[in-house]
């Protein structure tokens, strides 16, 4: 067995879950592996990117600010075409 940490668990890892690990990590966006609930898991903002991350940012923005009170029009607009 290798002596690497399994995840931070304290278990020992072999040498092809080490690999397995490591190749998942060079394959996959950067993940939280301790994170409790499943969107926790990848930060939305850094797959997006910088750029894309401000479109949908303006484009949230846009549809929350969008209605007259009644509480849904922030609903319809975000799942409308281009309803903001």
């Amino acid at each position: 067995r290798d002596a690497g940490d399994l995840g931070g668990s304290g278990k020992t890892m072999t040498a092809v879950e080490r690999a397995y690990a490591d190749a998942r990590r060079n394959f996959l966006p950067p993940f939280d592996e301790s994170a409790q609930k499943p969107y926790k898991v990848y930060d939305s903002q850094e797959v997006a990117g910088e750029d894309a991350w401000a479109q949908i940012s303006r484009t949230v923005d846009a549809c929350l600010h969008k209605g007259d009170g009644d509480g849904d029009e922030w609903r319809d607009a975000i799942q409308g075409r281009r309803g903001w």
